[in-house]
């Protein structure tokens, strides 16, 4: 029987989950600091930039662009955080 050649899937496939939970968990963390610590103004233009995006991303994939967490892929997301394009983050 091939059960034998499943051992080694079912390892593979709890490793990444294991990892997924705690990614999850991190995400979560960082979401409530960052909500916590950000003003009322930067949060209600946060929110105006999220919505147009939502109303945008079928007609222009792009206007997801906003979602995008790498730092240096555009000043929106740099204005936002008030991480300036200049900042290395090593």
């Amino acid at each position: 029987m091939n059960a034998i050649k499943f051992l080694p899937i079912v390892t593979s496939v709890l490793r990444k989950y294991r990892r997924a939970v705690q990614g999850l968990e991190e995400s979560e963390v960082y979401l409530r600091e960052l909500s916590e610590n950000i003003d009322a103004q930067t949060r209600q233009k946060w929110d105006e930039q999220i919505s147009a995006a939502q109303i945008k991303r079928t007609a222009e994939i792009e206007a997801m662009d906003v979602f995008d967490t790498t730092f240096g892929r555009g000043s929106l997301q740099c204005s936002l955080y008030g991480i300036h394009d200049d900042l290395s983050l090593s």
